[in-house]
């Protein structure tokens, strides 16, 4: 049995169909402003996945910067959940993981209450270096 590829799912709501679409950010430090390239939604979310592989299991920290609530799933499983409604500041969670060696899967739920929406989410070492990975690309 094949299975539907993530980003060829779509769900509808409200008469509307709503569905994955590529998303890349073209700030420095890979900002990726959801009001411009999502919605202009209020109190809505939205998700980030993306697929990264390293060659050795490692000890990680994905540090993120969201504005506002986030959950974020690594390999399916729960490592982070927060529901406060904030402004984007640098790093301000640093969520530890363990990184297995070949493919891991990032899935990031972004939560919007109103004002601004955005994220961005850096991979390093627990002492801020950078971890080398290489992205999976969607050819869909």
């Amino acid at each position: 049995m094949m299975k539907k590829r993530i980003t060829k799912a779509s769900y509808s709501s409200d008469g509307k169909t709503l569905k994955w679409k590529p998303v890349v950010s073209h700030d420095p430090l890979g900002k990726v402003d959801l009001l411009t390239q999502v919605a202009q939604s209020e109190q809505c979310v939205a998700y980030a996945y993306a697929e990264i592989e390293v060659n050795d299991e490692i000890n990680a920290e994905l540090r993120l910067r969201v504005d506002d609530g986030e959950t974020l799933w690594v390999n399916g499983e729960m490592v982070f959940n927060n529901l406060t409604a904030r402004p984007f500041q640098l790093d301000q969670d640093r969520v530890p993981v363990k990184l297995k060696a070949g493919t891991n899967k990032i899935l990031l739920k972004i939560y919007r209450n109103n004002l601004g929406w955005e994220f961005n989410l850096r991979i390093t070492t627990p002492n801020g270096e950078w971890v080398p990975f290489l992205q999976k690309k969607d050819n869909s």
